[in-house]
């Protein structure tokens, strides 16, 4: 999805799934509602909120102790002595979360496999009539 800020719009907030198409303004949701949905469905106001898209991070201490504990199950207590969970210092993790991030988010990209929900924020409801 793009950096600019997208819309989208339901008559019910508490709906796990918000089935509206995506929006450049507030007032394109309104005309939506008005203009495909108000006739069948008459309300005083529907809810506009804005989309913030599903950020993928990988969190590296849990991929290094995934790695300590498959070197166990396979070589025993000869690698109890291995931990690089214990390497000290966030810039540290900071840095291997950022590199296997990327790794991962170029390879949904390349398998056409990145998320395409999001989350719904700033929900605000507006009068349509």
């Amino acid at each position: 999805m793009s950096k600019t800020k997208k819309y989208t719009w339901e008559i019910d907030d508490n709906v796990e799934i918000w089935r509206h198409d995506l929006f450049d303004t507030e007032e394109e949701c309104v005309g939506d509602y008005l203009g495909n949905y108000a006739r069948e469905r008459p309300e005083e106001s529907i809810f506009v909120g804005e989309v913030e898209p599903y950020s993928i991070s990988v969190d590296s201490s849990s991929v290094i102790e995934g790695l300590e504990e498959q070197a166990y199950d396979e070589c025993g207590e000869c690698s109890e002595n291995w931990e690089p969970s214990a390497i000290k210092g966030e810039e540290n993790w900071n840095e291997l979360d950022e590199q296997l991030t990327k790794v991962v988010v170029d390879w949904l990209t390349k398998h056409n496999e990145m998320p395409s929900f999001y989350n719904i924020i700033n929900v605000r409801e507006v009068a349509v009539r």
